[in-house]
């Protein structure tokens, strides 16, 4: 099975996942290292266990009378298990009171964590043990909060029976799940679950079809129309392209079956996988809602794997996909990178192995003496809505726990933990718990943002040889904290945006040895702080908002190996940028709300490495336009929300090296561009929420007819505007979202006979919009919200 294919991303379920903290509900993990379960003791040894046990507990069960006892009793029936080693029988029973005690006295959180201990050690029907526990508290009355708690438990074992296909305990479970949600009075904590609901529901209209699919797959396994049936749930809907992509591959939809076969296959080169992406992308281009999504992400998979093997426009076209992917599903896209970037390696957890000379604890597997913590900790964690990833002995990629999850026996260590204030509130962690957070030894990823770390965190912090990322941003972060922290000489990203970091941080910073990002916007770093990184390995420096003066450049462009530089201040004119002539190899220049002069514009065009130029929020005239454009030899140049007068358009067409235009969010309608010569290199522009009107479309036409994307929603076209569009021959993708054109203008375009892609406005329908291009394999409604 090839790299990607063993990517689970949930579908519908990352719906669910943003609100509840990257909660993401695991595959098995562990198993390969698992001692095998035991088998349930028989019912004669059970009963003669259970009386044995009745007799040694009978003050105890006498005096359970009250909720609170009856969960004093369950820990302590617990606790006696997991210390109850050579009788399995013993261990069996004890933990089944305890389960039925956690039940009894509506701790549900308590018998879930009994019934995960009894899940791994014996075999029993873990769902339906849980299952039966919600159900046995359903009519409980309780406070707001434990309410939303046991809501939540509802519906993390709902997408465990749906990923499970147990489909009858799911849709049991969603009745349960309905009515404990009516329970909630405050309606913005209900609205989660409400939407979780609705996106059950549209999961459970298949759950039907799937079960006769499997059905008859089961008498007659080369049924291909049952294979694709089962396939596109798996896939589109479920999310689980592991387990559907040799059904698909299987299946009665040609264009499905095809794409399908090629994902199983290799795919080494990044040609291949390139054509992979285009693949699926064009096939979302046809579907909608959470199909649509599932196609494009598999594609943003495979866009991202052959991006940074691609060069030229390769590049540049999947890197505009992985853009407007990441657009159309930020969360999903977000929670995407994070599995992606654990499994291909900037998460390894390296040296560990099981400990010797520790005896095993009782009850349990044997775990590593860092491992005791690792798993005490982990349930607090994830109840505080903490993101947290685990890995086990010998494991190269983290996994990451939900609640429902079993955690695994063989011994593991958490490697990365990451915190958001959209979902851990300000009093879910206790200073104990930072304290017993900053004693992990083998954190190599540690993120906060906006939940604030205290000074006793990293102070006892003990990580430092592992930890390759730290992320800080508006996180009380400050000089004790870098003080604090050791020489970290696997730190490679460091984000302190929005702290009190100063100067004298920067040189505890500049000792860390394998460090290349560094974010200190919004910081107390001065200038005078960037002298101290001059020999250092950054290659990426975010700085906005320190108030530089272009004397202030010097010090950056002094930092030997910087290749991308982000910049935002009203005080710089540009012309500091004159010493980046012959010094650091800046390739990518992000410039925002600077008064740019004429002189300044030309120090921008000198830089001989630059092949990104944006500049946003800048105003422009005729004379810096022409300054800059005139020397200047990128590939990619970005205008966006920037002033640029009409007339000075013809100097964009200066660039010999251009290839992608983007004047996004401008006042300009390309009449400007009249007279001004072809340019032959640009084969992507981009002119959205823009005033173009149909006469400047006419001067586009003409400027730029090699021209592969043109790019051009929320602009005031119309149909009498398209029709120049028919001499750019090799155009392949046009959007035309929230325009004014109709199926009338769109027939004009019936002779591009590459366009195969094509974004219309929501007023056309796309039945229509097929008919009238059938050339055009993939056309989707422009949805962006104003």
């Amino acid at each position: 099975m090839n790299r990607i294919a063993r990517c689970r991303v949930l579908g519908l379920l990352f719906a669910s996942l943003a609100w509840r903290g990257l909660d993401l509900v695991s595959p098995a993990f562990g198993k390969d290292d698992a001692p095998p379960r035991l088998p349930v003791p028989s019912a004669d040894a059970l009963r003669a266990a259970e009386k044995q046990i009745r007799e040694i507990f009978l003050a105890d069960f006498t005096a359970a009378k009250k909720a609170s006892e009856k969960s004093a009793l369950a820990g302590k029936l617990w606790s006696h298990a997991e210390n109850t080693e050579e009788d399995a029988v013993a261990r069996y029973a004890l933990l089944d009171a305890a389960r039925v005690m956690a039940v009894e006295a509506d701790e549900y959180k308590l018998a879930f964590n009994v019934i995960d201990s009894l899940a791994a050690q014996f075999e029993v029907h873990e769902l339906e043990l849980k299952t039966s526990a919600l159900v046995a508290n359903a009519k409980e009355t309780r406070a707001a909060t434990a309410q939303i708690e046991y809501c939540e438990l509802i519906q993390t074992t709902i997408d465990a029976a749906a990923r499970d296909e147990q489909f009858e305990t799911a849709s049991k479970l969603m009745a349960l799940l309905a009515t404990s949600t009516a329970k909630i009075k405050d309606t913005a904590r209900r609205k989660p679950f409400l939407t979780r609901h609705a996106e059950l529901k549209q999961l459970q209209s298949h759950w039907t079809a799937v079960t006769k699919a499997k059905a008859a797959l089961a008498k007659s396994p080369d049924d291909a129309a049952a294979h694709a049936t089962y396939g596109r749930y798996l896939c589109l809907l479920a999310g689980d392209w592991d387990k559907g992509l040799p059904h698909l591959a299987q299946g009665t939809d040609s264009k499905l079956t095809t794409v399908a076969r090629q994902d199983l296959d290799q795919r080494t080169t990044p040609e291949e996988q390139l054509g992979l992406a285009d693949a699926w992308w064009a096939l979302g281009q046809s579907e909608s809602g959470g199909e649509k999504q599932q196609l494009l992400l598999r594609a943003n998979e495979w866009y991202v794997t052959a991006a940074e093997s691609l060069k030229g426009l390769s590049r540049t076209k999947a890197d505009q996909r992985i853009d407007a992917i990441a657009k159309l599903y930020p969360n999903a896209v977000e929670l995407q990178a994070l599995l992606r970037s654990r499994r291909d390696g900037s998460v390894q957890l390296k040296g560990i192995a099981p400990p010797s000379g520790k005896p095993k604890p009782k009850g349990g597997p044997d775990v590593p003496a860092f491992g005791e913590l690792d798993r005490e900790l982990i349930p607090k964690l994830l109840n505080a809505r903490v993101q947290v990833g685990i890995k086990t002995v010998g494991q190269e990629v983290a996994t990451f726990p939900s609640k429902s999850s079993r955690l695994p026996d063989a011994p593991f260590a958490i490697t990365l933990i990451s915190l958001n204030s959209k979902f851990v509130t300000p009093d879910a962690l206790s200073k104990d718990d930072f304290r017993r957070m900053a004693g992990l030894v083998n954190l190599e990823s540690f993120f906060s943002n906006g939940v604030e770390i205290p000074q006793t965190f990293f102070d006892g912090f003990v990580s430092g040889n592992t930890l390759n990322q730290l992320s800080l941003v508006n996180a009380g972060a400050s000089d004790a904290t870098i003080a604090a922290l050791s020489k970290l000489p696997r730190l490679k990203s460091l984000d302190l945006t929005d702290s009190t970091v100063s100067d004298a941080s920067l040189d505890r910073i500049a000792s860390y040895p394998a460090l290349e990002i560094l974010g200190v916007s919004r910081t107390r770093v001065t200038p005078q702080g960037f002298k101290r990184l001059t020999i250092t390995t950054l290659k990426q420096l975010r700085a906005e908002n320190l108030n530089l003066k272009d004397a202030d450049l010097v010090a950056i462009a002094d930092i030997a190996f910087l290749e991308d530089l982000n910049l935002s201040d009203e005080s710089l004119t540009g012309e500091g940028f004159q010493s980046f002539r012959g010094r650091a190899p800046l390739k990518r220049l992000n410039l925002q709300h600077a008064r740019l002069s004429n002189a300044g514009a030309a120090r921008i065009a000198e830089i001989s490495t630059l092949q990104t130029l944006t500049l946003r929020n800048i105003v422009l005239d005729e004379t810096k336009l022409k300054a800059l454009c005139g020397r200047i030899r990128v590939e990619s140049l970005t205008f966006q929300e920037s002033t640029i007068p009409e007339a000075a358009l013809t100097h964009l067409t200066a660039n010999p090296a251009l290839k992608l235009l983007h004047v996004e969010g401008t006042k300009i309608t390309g009449a400007g561009w009249k007279g001004a010569k072809p340019q032959l290199t640009v084969t992507h522009v981009n002119l959205s929420k823009s005033a173009l009107d149909d006469a400047g479309l006419t001067q586009i036409a003409r400027v730029f007819p090699n021209v592969t994307n043109l790019t051009l929603n929320e602009t005031a076209l119309t149909d009498a505007g398209l029709k120049p569009l028919r001499d750019l021959t090799r155009l392949e993708h046009l959007a035309l979202g929230r325009t004014k054109v109709t199926v009338k203008g769109l027939v004009e375009l019936a002779s591009l006979s590459k366009l195969n892609t094509l974004v219309i406005p929501g007023t056309v329908p796309s039945s229509e919009a097929r008919a009238a291009l059938p050339q055009c394999r993939n056309v989707s409604t422009y949805s962006n919200s104003k």
